[in-house]
């Protein structure tokens, strides 16, 4: 799949449960509060390229050539997407 052909969605159960398995996600292993930012944009970028690679099927050099701020963008979404579905389930 092309980067131009991802259809943003939210992950499923066992998506979700290999992404928490990778350390990666963001409420099971939040970073520290008193990590630099560099931390925390590293991990963002880690938790990009592992959405694009694992739950949208990009290979290394597709996730290169993508604009990086587009690619954060639909990392960011496919998480948004993941937590909203999540509360809906919740509230009802």
């Amino acid at each position: 799949m092309a980067f131009e052909d991802i259809q943003v969605r939210g992950l499923t159960f066992a998506e979700r449960g290999e992404l928490i398995k990778s350390g990666l996600d963001p409420l099971y292993t939040p970073v520290p509060e008193e990590a630099p930012d560099t931390e925390r944009l590293l991990r963002s970028r880690d938790l990009a390229q592992w959405i694009m690679q694992h739950i949208y099927g990009l290979t290394e050099d597709e996730i290169n050539a993508a604009p990086d701020n587009d690619l954060m963008e639909v990392a960011l979404d496919t998480m948004r997407f993941t937590h909203e579905k999540k509360a809906e389930t919740e509230k009802n």
